[in-house]
């Protein structure tokens, strides 16, 4: 019942709030939508993209796969960039509101007067608003899903780390994450507009950041050359071509008898040297996508318990 209430109470004093979120969503779920029917309906047969691997003239049936590829590497690519940023905008967007509007227009203190439970008002509250980020931001992250196998349909869209971070469930978790820091904010300030945007700031810089511990979510492995279409190459390491042993490029360049950087030196490199991309193949996208999904749903966990130490310890008029 406390639940429902609150969802009431959210649909009713922040409907401009949940109704932009929920334009901003089916809008980008529209355009994944319509990217999915236009790419499958080419109906071009897999064996194509074999095809055009080997042969110079292809045949009829493969003639549209030059439209297919205009399509996937123009308009889907830009509508999966929009894919990744409407989570933030989102959670933080429902998230910044629920909280500092109450406090602003003093409501919050009215609710606090007849049930002092600060704690469990905040986490109905939250609960209300992770509540629809989830739900607006599953169809994006599915539809995401549903696009990359449009345009790439030679191999399963949870085997390839191509558009990592534009689909699946890294969509829900950063949309969470957004409310989170959204509501930390937002309880911090006690004011809608900077929760909003400090929010949607912490949440850009979290995305921003999260290539400093992307080669830390699993264990390198080296990438053969049929499969690094769908590899996510972290970097690239030395074979030594008599020895066989496999170097990084920091183990090499302390041992360069060369100046660094010099021609001597990229000359010794390239005659004894073969490099091989590391990286993560495609197999482990799943095991990745778990584990940045995990830091980003801890990003808001602990946003939406700071939230609640602050409201905690915020004094009563």
């Amino acid at each position: 019942m406390a639940l429902l209430r609150a969802l009431r109470l959210v649909a009713k004093v922040h409907a401009f709030e949940v109704i932009l979120a929920v334009i901003a969503a089916l809008a980008v779920s529209a355009l994944l939508g319509s990217l999915v029917v236009r790419l499958r309906g080419l109906g071009i047969p897999l064996d194509c993209w074999r095809l055009a691997q080997v042969e110079t003239s292809l045949p009829a049936q493969c003639l549209r796969l030059v439209e297919h590829e205009s399509l996937a590497a123009g308009e889907a690519s830009l509508a999966l960039a929009a894919a990744m940023a409407v989570p933030v905008f989102v959670g933080a967007l429902l998230a910044a509101p629920t909280i500092s509007q109450e406090i602003e227009q003093r409501a919050i203190y009215l609710s606090w007067a007849l049930d002092p439970g600060r704690i469990r008002w905040a986490a109905v509250h939250l609960a209300v608003v992770l509540g629809l980020v989830v739900l607006l931001t599953a169809v994006v992250g599915l539809l995401g899903d549903l696009v990359e196998s449009a345009r790439r349909p030679y191999v399963a869209a949870d085997a390839t780390f191509d558009a990592f971070g534009q689909r699946g469930p890294i969509i829900v978790t950063r949309g969470l994450a957004a409310a989170g820091v959204g509501a930390f904010w937002s309880a911090l300030t006690g004011r809608a507009i900077p929760g909003f945007v400090l929010g949607l700031a912490s949440a850009a810089i979290l995305i921003a950041a999260s290539p400093l511990w992307f080669d830390r979510l699993g264990q390198l492995e080296a990438i053969p050359e049929s499969a690094i279409r769908e590899a996510a190459v972290i970097e690239f390491r030395y074979r030594d071509r008599g020895t066989g042993l496999v170097q990084t490029l920091a183990e090499l360049r302390a041992r360069s008898p060369h100046e660094l950087d010099s021609q001597a030196y990229y000359d010794w490199l390239s005659q004894n040297f073969t490099p091989v991309p590391y990286g993560y193949p495609g197999r482990l996208y799943p095991e990745i996508v778990l584990r940045q999904a995990l830091i980003e749903a801890g990003v808001a966990v602990v946003g939406v318990a700071g939230a609640a130490l602050v409201l905690r310890r915020r004094p009563m008029p």
